[in-house]
């Protein structure tokens, strides 16, 4: 294999891994705006099904483990919020 075939193969697994991260952000933030509108208008356990999944996109982000403990608290899941 040449060396401009191996050049762009980089540059194309650049791009795709750059757009996967790049979706991997957008679904978090989608799911943890959802998060938010089900806490406030008292879904606390939609709410917390939404972070969880937000977490599933943003690995131990810790402002979306932070309003998934307050949904949980508020669930009356006092137990796992605390973990």
């Amino acid at each position: 294999m040449s060396l401009s075939a191996l050049v762009l193969l980089f540059i194309a697994t650049t791009f795709s891994v750059t757009a996967y991260h790049a979706k991997e952000h957008s679904l978090a933030q989608q799911w943890y705006a959802s998060g938010e509108r089900a806490l406030a208008a008292g879904y606390a356990e939609a709410a917390t099904e939404d972070f969880r999944t937000a977490l599933v996109y943003s690995h131990n982000d810790p402002l979306i483990e932070f309003k998934l403990a307050h949904a949980l608290t508020v669930a009356g899941h006092l137990h796992q919020a605390r973990a």
